[in-house]
Order: structure tokens, then C-alpha cells, then sequence
């Protein structure tokens, strides 16, 4: 319920910016959303775009479920797969649907293991094995778990054909689920297999009819560990325009605010959230006021920052006063940090007020 919420909220202030832009041209140009009879136009700094509608579904958009692959990470691969490859396919130029071009047979055959009833399956076949962290050998292990795809067109008219593809292989490294027990396989087998898979998916998509030269971006994306809260990061990618694609490491993590790792890695803004953290637990000395923060760390610099600041406040007035209290710390503290910034207010759980900082535009929505 409060995910269906905080979405909401999200698409509430994507809309508005729109209005907003209307009336101050100069103040608010980086996030822009339009609806025209078929496209969804969506401009913004993370380079999302360009929604043909009326909308497609995937045709594997249940599969990441039946493979148990957590929602956080579903939406996290389709979001930065989008940002990663707007490196490649300009959100002028493009216009995008998800998962159109693998039947659900092709789809279901490339996730299986590789074998000679199955040649195309990008799994591990019967005679390949690995060593784990604790000196394990593992034997066929299922690595590709499953993959995601956004189709590029040069038109909201997709008779024209795919002009270009963005895939993500989500992998995993995980081989024991016993948590008491846990394995996984070395990250360098993690990447190099996991690479060798990428080429050959690619190899395969050029046997198929109108897409032998399409450019295609592909990353490779680690999935949250089984005993972990955080989404999981991309860790290499690569563009290929014909068979020719040379990968690169990503660097990527998520990391949690307050925490030895974010002090580490960011330490300005590790100060600054303490700060901000204390400030806000003082505001309500009688009430437990809780202020965790999560943040996407790219090349060791905060892209994106999510916080949670949750109460059990008596009355309205002692939530509102919360809440403008902590949006004016946004303003005082991070208005001019290079990354976005969400805050969620909760009452016992439930979203209450949302607070959104893009670029150095800070938001709420309350009632």
C-alpha cells in the first residue's frame, strides 16, 4: 500500500512540474512531462522519455515475479538501463516500448541452461562448474536469472521498426539460500561469465529478421543479495553496433545513511544527513522520530537519495510541522547537491507527505 502510494505521489509531482513549467519557463526547464494522443513525452535529468501509447504491456512482465526477483529491483534495472543508454539513444530522438521483440518461448530458452536440445539457453551447461568465495565447487549454477529489454523506435509509429535496444542481464552470484550458510561465486566468474552471455545474446538477436545491425546497449546487473534490503547495482555494460561490443566496469552501489560505508565513501553528505538527521529527531523531543536514508553511489558520488523519516505523531499539526520543518532543512542543507533527493514522511507506516528536491527545486505534497 504505501509503495501504491509513494508512486502516486511521485506521478502527482511529475505531472504538476508540467503545470508548473507553464508558468515559469525560466525557473524549471530539467523535468518536463507532456501527454499527446501517442506519446508521453517525460523529460527530465535521468533521461526518461518518450512512452509510445497506447502502451504495450511486456510480454514476459510477469516472469520477474515468477522468478522472485524483488519489485525494488525491477524498477531499479528499467530506470537506470534507461539513463545508461540515453548515452547512446538521445531522448530527443527515441521513442520506446519494453519487451516486444522475444516470443515467451525464445524468452523462457535463453534463461534455461545450455545444452544441445537447448544451444541458446545463456545459463551454464552440465559440464561447467565453479569456485565459490568458501572454496566451493559449484556445478551449474543458474547465473542469468532473467533479463529486461526496451525497444527504441525513431517514431511514435512503430511500423517503422526497432531502431535500437537497451538489455539488462540480471545476474546473480548467490548459491547457497541458506543464510546461516551463505556462498556466493567469485565476482570476477560473476562478470566474466555473465559478459560471455551478453555477446552471445547479442549474436543471437542478429540472426533475427530486422535487427542484424541494430545498435544495441546491454548492462549487466547484480541483483540485491538474498539478505540485503537494497536494490542491486549494474556492474558492467557494453554497446555494440554490429557483433563488435567492448565492455566496461560500472561502478555502482547502494549504500545506507547513517553507516560506516557512507561515511566512507561520501563523506561530506554523510555529515550533512547526520546533521540534518539530528535536527530533525529534535523537533518532536517527546516523539521517537526515526530518519534513515538510502542512496545510489556512482563512481563514488551520490546520484540519488531516498529518505524515510517515520513518527507515530499525535495530531496533524505536530506531522505538519514535521514535515515543513524537514523541507526547509532540504533547502538549508542539500539544495545545491547535484543529485535528487525524495523524502518520505510516515505515520505509522503510512506515506503522509512527500517531499521532492529536483535540481535545486524542493517540493511538497501534503494534505
Amino acid at each position: 500500500m504505501k509503495t501504491k502510494i509513494l508512486l502516486l505521489l511521485m506521478a502527482f509531482l511529475m505531472l504538476t512540474s508540467c503545470v508548473f513549467n507553464d508558468e515559469n519557463d525560466d525557473v524549471d526547464q530539467d523535468q518536463e512531462t507532456h501527454i499527446l494522443p501517442d506519446v508521453i513525452s517525460y523529460y527530465s535529468e535521468n533521461e526518461r522519455f518518450n512512452l509510445i501509447i497506447p502502451f504495450k504491456e511486456a510480454r514476459q512482465r510477469l516472469d520477474h515475479e515468477n522468478r522472485e526477483v524483488y519489485k525494488e529491483d525491477t524498477y531499479e534495472v528499467t530506470k537506470q538501463l534507461q539513463s545508461m543508454s540515453a548515452n547512446y539513444f538521445s531522448p530527443a530522438d527515441y521513442y520506446i516500448q519494453e519487451g516486444q521483440i522475444f516470443s515467451q518461448e525464445e524468452f523462457t530458452n535463453l534463461l534455461r541452461f545450455n545444452s544441445t536440445e537447448n544451444p541458446m539457453g545463456l545459463n551454464p551447461s552440465s559440464d561447467e562448474s565453479f569456485i565459490s568465495e568458501n572454496k566451493q565447487e559449484i556445478k551449474q549454477p543458474v547465473i542469468i536469472v532473467t533479463m529486461y529489454e526496451i525497444d527504441y523506435y525513431g517514431s511514435s509509429n512503430t511500423d517503422s521498426g526497432i531502431q535500437g535496444l537497451a538489455l539488462a542481464l540480471a545476474v546473480s552470484g548467490d548459491v547457497n539460500d541458506n543464510e546461516l550458510d551463505q556462498d556466493e561465486l567469485l565476482q570476477d566468474d560473476l562478470l566474466n561469465y555473465s559478459e560471455n552471455a551478453a555477446r552471445k545474446l547479442v549474436s543471437y538477436i542478429r540472426t533475427m529478421p530486422d535487427l542484424s545491425q541494430v545498435p544495441i546497449f546491454i548492462g549487466i546487473y547484480d541483483l540485491a543479495k538474498s539478505d540485503s534490503t537494497l536494490p542491486g547495482v549494474f556492474i558492467s555494460s557494453a554497446y555494440f553496433e554490429g557483433n563488435s561490443g567492448q565492455f566496461t566496469r560500472v561502478n555502482q552501489e547502494w549504500v545506507i545513511f547513517p553507516s560506516n560505508r557512507a561515511s566512507e565513501l561520501t563523506p561530506e553528505v554523510s555529515t550533512e544527513f547526520n546533521i540534518l538527521k539530528e535536527q530533525v529527531q529534535s523537533f518532536l523531543p517527546q516523539e521517537q522520530v526515526g530518519v534513515v536514508g538510502k542512496a545510489r553511489v556512482i563512481d563514488n558520488k551520490v546520484n540519488e537519495m531516498m529518505i524515510t523519516v517515520s513518527t507515530t505523531g499525535k495530531t496533524y499539526l505536530e506531522v505538519q510541522g514535521l514535515a515543513q520543518y524537514a523541507f526547509q532543512l532540504i533547502n538549508d542543507r542539500l539544495q545545491y547537491d547535484d543529485f535528487d533527493v525524495l523524502v518520505d514522511i510516515q505515520v505509522l507506516g503510512e506515506t503522509v507527505m512527500v517531499i521532492e528536491k529536483k535540481g535545486d527545486i524542493v517540493k511538497m505534497v501534503e494534505w
